[in-house]
């Protein structure tokens, strides 16, 4: 329409449908299109492309002023790449599927005619085959070279990759992108030296696991590793409090599988036990959904034997540890300590004034329990009293219900205090860091003070022990030993009739056959016979009428 539909004039509707239009025709690797875009105009050009290919495509002003606006669609109608400027829009993509892709280009504004150059460049990838489940492929990487590299899994297999550069210069950087079968890419990652993931495959079919160096600039040795299902990966289940101790062979990953909710928090470490030479610990959560939470740690792996998982959950279900090496190529011996709050307890439990010692192994993480009330101010410190350099405290203060109130790392001593808004369990963590993560081994000592037993209603007995925590009692009796002392029971005999019916019955609340006939008071009730009445049972046939029972109940 005429926007003031006031007017006539001639006009011109361009319409594109992807991926069905190639009006400007089929482009040629490394031959340019030159040709000119009307006012508004958009042309589409088609080329083919296979899995892993490197795509660079340039669209230039050569006349001006007109700014060059590019984009870029996969076989299956994705835009996977868009550009605009002032004189050359230019895309660099690779591709994660096989078929024909579009390229459209317009001028930005569709507001003024633009003569231009298009210019393609297309590099395949070497392909490198098939890559099993436990194998490493080592190669030499040339410079704008991308190696491909297939493997098959099935929707729900966990999937562990390493990309590393064997050297250990440090000149290159490794960048690894994985292809999920419809082409999407679930990985695009980078280092300085080693790349490592792990993820839950999406879909059923095959990957592509493409091999570069990030500026494509450069060439470097390299090995990549691949660990899949049941095949690279062995499960195990993992306990609260635990200490897992064993051999990781190069090249396999180990799953520890534990339930949690949301709002725990999980302390895991992964450290490298032996002698081994060049081992660096790697240790990766995946959540219920399939997401991976990877180690928070900054520091260079090549340059820790500790890895750790320190994190609060958000969701409730099963959660996996994957453990492995960094470069999947070196064997060494391990010690995973795992921690699950609320609930560690692996230390024991701590009391006001009364120290707790001993010694921290390296990357090691001991929790402890105690008892506090809500409004107490509590202090705790956890110290090094031999003062060693590889030991520096680092103390964690959770609620009962596993929120983290504090932290505190020093050098000498680690001290944290707290106004508590909360009864119950409180849980200590100790350990030691080095940097930003889990290391340094010592001897230490934990102290607690201002910590008050809870006891809600005042009868000297704590919540932790009251069998009515709510209502006094003091001498805590428990006719039936259930759970509830009488004095919060409803039915203190546990003979299915409630204290009050058994009052307007005229039967004994505490005895639960008042009348010792072998039938309990409620079993009487139930058969209408008289529970006051020994010669009165379910098997003389006689008693009580059941409208007596319920006008008792409603006395």
């Amino acid at each position: 329409a005429e926007s003031g539909y006031d007017a006539s004039l001639p006009f011109r509707l361009d319409f594109s449908l992807v991926p069905d239009v190639a009006d400007g025709g089929t482009l040629t690797n490394g031959i340019p299109v030159v040709d000119s875009l009307l006012v508004g105009e958009v042309q589409a050009f088609q080329f083919n492309v296979a899995a892993g290919d490197r795509i660079l495509s340039t669209l230039t002003d050569t006349a001006g002023p007109g700014s060059p606006y590019i984009e870029l669609y996969s076989p299956d109608s994705t835009r996977v790449a868009t550009s605009s400027s002032s004189s050359v829009a230019s895309i660099d993509h690779i591709a994660g599927s096989s078929g024909s892709f579009t390229l459209l280009v317009a001028e930005s504004g569709y507001d003024s005619r633009m003569d231009f150059r298009l210019d393609l460049a297309q590099t395949p990838a070497s392909d490198a085959g098939a890559l099993g489940s436990g194998e490493t492929s080592r190669n030499t990487l040339l410079v704008e070279e991308i190696v491909l590299y297939n493997f098959s899994a099935g929707a729900g297999d966990r999937v562990f990759v390493s990309l590393n550069e064997t050297l250990s210069s440090f000149a290159y950087s490794p960048r690894l992108r994985i292809a999920a079968p419809d082409g999407s890419f679930i990985v695009n990652a980078t280092s300085s030296s080693i790349v490592s993931t792990g993820f839950i495959a999406p879909q059923t079919g095959t990957y592509l696991i493409m091999v570069a160096e990030n500026g494509l600039d450069s060439g470097y040795e390299y090995e990549v590793t691949l660990a899949l299902g049941d095949d690279g990966l062995d499960d195990f289940s993992l306990t609260n409090g635990s200490i897992v101790t064993g051999p990781l062979v190069a090249g396999e990953v180990l799953s520890y599988r534990f339930t949690a909710v949301a709002g725990d928090n999980v302390v895991a470490t992964l450290v490298e036990a032996g002698t081994a030479v060049g081992a660096s610990p790697r240790l990766q959560l995946v959540t219920p959904s399939g997401s991976t939470i990877n180690n928070p740690s900054t520091l260079a792996p090549t340059l820790s034997a500790v890895n750790n998982v320190h994190t609060e959950l958000s969701e409730t279900g099963v959660y996996t540890l994957l453990a492995s090496e960094f470069g999947l190529n070196t064997s060494f011996s391990f010690r995973l300590d795992f921690s699950r709050i609320p609930g560690a307890n692996d230390g024991g439990n701590i009391v006001n004034d009364t120290p707790r010692t001993g010694s921290l192994k390296n990357g090691e993480v001991i929790a402890y329990q105690f008892q506090a009330s809500s409004g107490d101010t509590i202090s705790a410190s956890l110290s090094d009293p031999l003062s060693a350099s590889s030991f520096q405290p680092f103390l964690e203060l959770y609620a009962p219900d596993g929120t983290l109130l504090a932290l505190d790392v020093d050098s000498s001593v680690a001290s944290v205090n707290r106004s508590l808004v909360s009864n119950g369990t409180h849980t200590l963590v100790a350990s030691s860091l080095t940097g930003n993560a889990y290391g340094g081994a010592g001897d230490f000592s934990l102290s607690l003070s201002g910590a008050t037993i809870p006891d809600q209603d005042g009868d000297g007995v704590p919540d932790l022990t009251d069998n009515c925590p709510t209502v006094s009692n003091s001498d805590q009796r428990n006719t039936d030993g259930d759970l509830s002392g009488n004095a919060c029971d409803p039915d203190d005999d546990n003979d299915g009739v409630t204290d009050i019916q058994e009052a307007a019955l005229g039967t004994n609340p505490l005895i639960a056959d008042t009348d010792g006939d072998g039938f309990s008071d409620g079993e009487e009730v139930d058969f209408d016979t008289d529970p006051l009445d020994a010669d009165s049972s379910p098997s003389l046939g006689t008693g009580l009428p059941i409208w007596l029972l319920n006008e008792a109940a409603e006395r």
